[in-house]
């Protein structure tokens, strides 16, 4: 019986899955433990910027990702995930999968000013989804670097509010380098629910300023940048984990998918095997 929200979890991800790709804000779960990360999110868009032609059609994306994620180690974490996409340009199949490991350098949960983690990912993705301009992959092999900072603020045993930023550099095996960031505030109401507003961008550092849809290989060579504002609200279910709710818009986007408008559904569960 105790097995039973994990195989409900399992089983989701074959249907549904995740926006932001990996856990990486700067708080870890504990030692020994395990956790996995369900989701789903559909996505719409009618335009690219500085693109030399237009969309026959609005692209209709949907996204399922899963995330296994485990801490060996006081303060270390590592995590695998697969993606999952079907959009006009791709009928349902693998989009990439990929590894991550980080560490947790400072902690303000244990008395230190701030929490901080530094950490490293590696990404596949399939040829097909390197053709679709709704895929965000840069190069069939990705590596990227990552660092979170964040601080909490408590009452008793409860985190009231906490304020949180990433950032990331990442290099694909062709094309050029680029760089993403998040800044998020969130609200808590212990025992009954959470908020979170944030704003992601994505830069990408290539020569191209002009998108040619029809002969799109992937987006590792264009100047592109974007940035997205998302509210999320976040259900406990006792020691089952919380579901999360997310709706998005693309506020700016230049030489990429211009005004994206979505929604996720996502499930996270921690668990131990002792």
């Amino acid at each position: 019986m105790a097995w039973w929200p994990l195989r409900c979890a399992v089983m989701a991800c074959s249907f549904a899955t995740a926006l932001l790709g990996f856990e990486e804000k700067p708080w870890l779960g504990n030692q020994w433990e395990f956790f996995v990360d369900t989701s789903y999110s559909f996505s719409r868009f009618k335009t690219v910027a500085n693109s030399t032609s237009h969309l026959q059609h609005p692209s209709n994306d949907n996204l399922f990702v899963i995330d296994l994620g485990f801490v060996p180690l006081e303060g270390w974490e590592a995590a695998v995930e697969v993606e999952f996409a079907q959009t006009p340009r791709q009928s349902l199949g693998r989009r990439s999968a990929a590894a991550m490991v980080r560490m947790c350098l400072l902690d303000d949960i244990m008395g230190d000013a701030i929490s901080l983690t530094v950490g490293g990912s590696i990404r596949q993705t399939a040829f097909v989804s390197l053709k679709d301009i709704s895929c965000p992959s840069s190069a069939r092999w990705e590596v990227e670097l990552h660092s979170a900072i964040g601080k909490e603020w408590s009452s008793g045993p409860d985190w009231m509010s906490r304020v949180y930023g990433i950032g990331a550099l990442g290099q694909g095996s062709r094309g050029s380098p680029w760089t993403k960031a998040k800044v998020a505030f969130d609200l808590n109401k212990p025992a009954s629910h959470s908020w979170e507003f944030y704003s992601i961008g994505y830069w990408g550092f290539g020569r191209k300023h002009e998108v040619n849809i029809e002969h799109f290989k992937n987006w590792g060579s264009y100047d592109h940048s974007s940035i997205d504002l998302g509210v999320a609200y976040l259900q406990p279910i006792e020691e089952w984990g919380h579901f999360r709710f997310d709706l998005f818009h693309r506020i700016y986007a230049r030489v990429y998918p211009r005004g994206v408008t979505g929604i996720m559904v996502a499930y996270h569960l921690p668990f131990s095997l002792l």
